[in-house]
């Protein structure tokens, strides 16, 4: 299913409004579902993850903030802290409330990007980096490491899934494309040897 579409399913699954959506990364990913979809009662927030009780709506308090819902497509790994990150979603839910996160799996399951990195490191002649350093690509790829977090930060009822999403292209150009404009951290690793 495309993000677009689970966000619409989610959004017609919960409550009434308001519906709010912290947008770590980019501005605007979320209103288009909300345009597409109709959706009126969707807020939408730009703020770090790890940084969310102070977003909340004062003087209400935490926990308990009433959401129904919490969606973190690709952005969680991004946490130096996803702990805290987490908690501060668990706090923000309802009793029952829901949280569905999608984060990469580490470098075995991955082996584009921890190749494409690897390479982008040596040529550049920096001393290879853990690929699951805290705050990067694939820092929460490390089995069993999500339910960990989830479980020290609330949550119960913890379904973990693997999913292969493969990524064809037509061409070795297309993915260097995508990667120039999608590979942001290995641009910047690269750019100095470009003069």
């Amino acid at each position: 299913m495309q993000p677009a579409a689970a966000a619409a399913r989610l959004f017609e699954a919960v409550a009434a409004p308001p519906l709010v959506h912290v947008d770590v990364l980019g501005q605007g990913r979320l209103a288009l579902v909300q345009a597409a979809a109709g959706f009126t009662q969707l807020e939408v927030l730009h703020a770090d993850a790890q940084q969310l009780q102070q977003l909340l709506p004062q003087p209400q308090p935490l926990p308990g903030a009433g959401f129904d819902a919490a969606v973190c497509r690709l952005g969680l790994m991004f946490c130096t802290s996803p702990l805290l990150a987490l908690q501060g979603i668990h706090q923000a839910l309802v009793p029952g409330g829901r949280f569905s996160g999608l984060v990469f799996a580490g470098p075995e399951r991955n082996p584009c990007i921890a190749t494409l990195g690897t390479t982008a490191m040596r040529h550049a002649g920096l001393a290879p980096a853990s690929p699951l350093e805290p705050g990067t690509l694939m820092s929460l790829g490390q089995p069993g490491l999500m339910h960990s977090l989830l479980a020290a930060a609330g949550f119960t009822h913890i379904d973990i899934r693997a999913l292969d999403a493969s990524m064809r292209l037509p061409s070795v150009k297309h993915y260097l494309d995508f990667v120039r404009t999608a590979g942001l951290p290995i641009m910047a690793i690269l750019a100095p040897l470009a003069t």
